[in-house]
């Protein structure tokens, strides 16, 4: 009859057999120590890149759907400068840009800077809220800012609307 040996070490033999932790990694179901990271520095940067490309194409798609609902609603205040079918073009009441100043004799003067236009597509509105809009009128537009940002879509006009005091 013959004797079998094991390979363990005395030390292992005594303790009897070990028990694994539920989740183990590969080197305690191994058992081996775990030490530093066996990966080669190549490996893992190849995993790194797969994990980039791979979570890259996710998080854009997520943006893609999510984009759309983040649209915010903008009031723009603003004097009437011309109605065409269903375009409003509004001068904005403020001044955009940097401010800029001049001095006249010994004061510092402020110089209003050129106002903005902004075309506005009427077409979700009912024509009775925009049909007897005069020239230089003012009014208040709200809406929401078309996808190529170079008009705002109106959902409301508010009519007579001025600048109030704070």
């Amino acid at each position: 009859m013959s004797r079998r040996r094991s390979i363990r070490s005395p030390r292992d033999q005594r303790e009897g057999p070990k028990q694994l932790p539920l989740v183990a990694s590969p080197e305690l179901r191994a058992g081996v120590e775990p030490g530093p990271c066996r990966i080669p520095a190549q490996m893992r940067a190849f995993l790194r890149f797969r994990f980039v490309v791979g979570s890259v194409p996710l998080l854009v798609s997520a943006l893609l759907v999510i984009a759309p609902w983040a649209q915010d609603y903008v009031r723009v205040d603003g004097t009437v400068q011309w109605l065409a079918g269903q375009t409003l073009t509004l001068v904005l009441d403020e001044p955009t840009g940097p401010r800029t100043y001049t001095i006249i004799g010994q004061y510092l003067v402020p110089v209003p800077g050129p106002r903005q236009t902004v075309n506005i597509d009427l077409s979700q509105l009912p024509q009775s809220e925009y049909a007897f809009i005069r020239l230089g009128e003012r009014v208040s537009v709200i809406g929401v800012v078309s996808d190529d940002r170079r008009r705002l879509i109106g959902t409301s006009i508010i009519r007579g609307a001025g600048q109030q005091a704070p």
